[in-house]
């Protein structure tokens, strides 16, 4: 029989163990290669992770004041820019490139975010990186970064745009980016225990891109290499490659990621009920992510107040606004809407005897208390009393 005859012969199919053995040996060498491209030169770093409290930190732009939580940036600078530094900080960028900044109280979204420092060879000079960021924790990676190099000091996170609710910085992270601290960080991210909010299972994977190493690409890796050993093994013995092992193959690669979402949405659910099971609807509420924003509403809601009246909720964040009235409801809650970028202006004469004005964030309108009226920026007033006030950022006024 000649050697083209023998090609068309299938080799011998490999049994489930070796199947799932070579799988295995395919997978540990493409996560190696993962922690390779990522990781720095050391091994190992003591300490792994570096801590930077709110304590070490100032607040050097913007209005705010420390808190036992931390940095409470209350608004931005005219310029529109807070900037948390903490000056005495000081590290190996080579050393230490994974970045995550943590709130005790997140920012609202729509909120450009920057990283800044300084280097030791460079006096005098700042640099940034931007953080591309949309909800909680503000996490970056300088690993590529030109500037992120060598000793560094006076890191600091620039926040930029109008502040609808305070935010609170905890504190700073700085992860090593050592072999073993690179795989722990690897392995973590793909089992949601660092990262994402377990209970929102569903939305976690859109984050895969800001991990440092997503598990589709290692499996797509592993599948690669695990496939063409069977074909090279099948043209060494010199017989056409067995299809059922590569199916077969490719069934495991499959089950490792459908693994991890099932493991994902285990910890969603777990992580839902710890958090909501046998609770009120508002204590619900006080747990959830909103709750500082519930808190606001829940005032207005509860206060000692007419029923059945509008209540018109005004401020220049038309989705802090947007929530605060579905918090209110089932009231008869009003909204300024937004036409092409801007919010229709509201007149003195649009209002009636006994509308409920919240003021929330809003600039233009202000609460005389000593004269009794609400006053427009061109001086027009129509006259109120205050239900609650609590400052020039929040009140809650009956109309006269």
């Amino acid at each position: 029989m000649s050697r083209a005859d023998l090609s068309s012969i299938p080799a011998p199919r490999m049994a489930w163990w070796a199947i799932a053995l070579l799988f295995a040996i395919a997978f540990s060498i493409a996560l190696a290669g993962a922690v390779a491209l990522n990781a720095g030169a050391r091994l190992r770093a003591s300490p792994s992770t570096i801590v930077v409290p709110a304590s070490a930190m100032t607040l050097v732009r913007g209005e705010g004041r420390a808190t036992p939580q931390g940095i409470q940036l209350e608004a931005t600078g005219a310029d529109g820019v807070g900037w948390v530094v903490a000056p005495d900080s000081d590290l190996d960028a080579d050393a230490y490139s994974r970045v995550v900044w943590r709130f005790a109280v997140a920012p609202p979204g729509r909120l450009g975010l920057a990283m800044t420092w300084m280097r030791r060879d460079r006096p005098g000079t700042v640099y940034s990186a931007e953080i591309e960021w949309s909800r909680g924790d503000a996490r970056i990676d300088l690993t590529r970064h030109r500037d992120w190099i060598g000793p560094v000091h006076g890191l600091g996170l620039v926040f930029r745009g109008r502040l609808p609710a305070p935010l609170v910085v905890a504190d700073a992270s700085l992860r090593s980016n050592a072999w073993e601290a690179t795989l722990d960080d690897i392995v973590g991210e793909w089992w949601g225990a660092r990262g994402t909010e377990r209970r929102e299972t569903k939305t976690s994977l859109r984050d895969e891109s800001d991990q440092i190493a997503p598990l589709l690409p290692v499996v797509a890796a592993a599948l690669a290499f695990a496939v063409a050993f069977v074909v090279w093994r099948g043209r060494r013995r010199g017989v056409a490659p067995d299809l059922g092992t590569i199916v077969a193959i490719v069934i495991a690669g499959w089950l490792v990621v459908d693994l991890r979402w099932q493991t994902l949405l285990w910890f969603g659910h777990a992580s839902a009920w710890s958090e909501f099971a046998g609770r009120t609807l508002d204590d619900k509420h006080a747990a959830d992510r909103d709750a500082p924003i519930f808190a606001v509403a829940r005032r207005v809601r509860d206060a000692d107040r007419p029923r059945g009246g509008r209540v018109l909720v005004l401020s220049d964040s038309t989705p802090l606004a947007t929530r605060v009235a579905w918090f209110l409801y089932p009231d008869n809650v009003w909204v300024e809407s937004r036409r092409g970028g801007r919010a229709a202006p509201l007149r003195p004469d649009a209002l009636r005897k006994g509308d409920q004005v919240v003021l929330l964030l809003k600039r233009g309108l202000a609460w005389d208390a000593a004269r009794g009226k609400l006053v427009w920026p061109d001086g027009s007033s129509r006259e109120a009393r205050a239900i609650l006030a609590d400052g020039p950022d929040f009140a809650l006024l009956e109309i006269q």
